[in-house]
């Protein structure tokens, strides 16, 4: 449990990133993902880091801080976008399978469980709230956790984030960027 434990702490972790988005300009932290996602593709690797004991979830180090570079590219002069994608993706996805051990699943995707997307929404929305109405915040959560249940081929790390910053363009009405 060790392992897996590790790793969830630091998937969370690394979300604090998102709340220092106001601090700093669009362009330090493109930097910041573009070394993580390098770091995670060329280094990870070389230090014997597996990911998971099947040896899944190699892709999603990298897409985990690529995907949120490509965010902050295409919100440079808004950074709540891409606050809800990176919150959701630490807080909800990282948590998740913590919570949901033994939990039943979804009809429609028996990988994913009930409990897990509760718990992932609840959690994803209570730190959103921190940085965003909650309106806004419930509305990303919600986003992330209803596509992280599907059963699509693509990785969550790809798609959480994604939802979640469109699911606040969408509330807020707002498509310019």
């Amino acid at each position: 449990m060790r392992g897996p434990l590790l790793r969830r702490c630091l998937h969370v972790a690394l979300g604090g990133g998102a709340f220092l988005l106001p601090l700093v300009s669009w362009q330090v932290s493109l930097v910041a993902c573009t070394v993580g996602a390098a770091f995670n593709a060329l280094v990870l690797p070389r230090m014997k880091w597996v990911p998971r004991e099947d040896g899944a979830g190699t892709l999603g180090l990298v897409l985990y801080p690529l995907v949120l570079a490509l965010l902050l590219v295409f919100f440079r002069s808004d950074f709540v976008p891409v606050q809800a994608a990176w919150i959701c993706m630490a807080v909800g996805d990282g948590l998740a399978p913590l919570l949901a051990v033994q939990a039943v699943p979804w009809p429609w995707n028996r990988r994913k469980s009930v409990v897990g997307s509760v718990c992932a929404y609840a959690m994803s929305g209570l730190v959103l709230m921190a940085v965003l109405p909650w309106p806004l915040a419930l509305c990303a959560a919600l986003a992330g956790c209803l596509v992280e249940s599907l059963p699509l081929r693509v990785d969550d790390n790809l798609l959480v984030p994604l939802a979640s910053a469109l699911a606040v363009c969408f509330m807020r009405g707002d498509f310019s960027v």
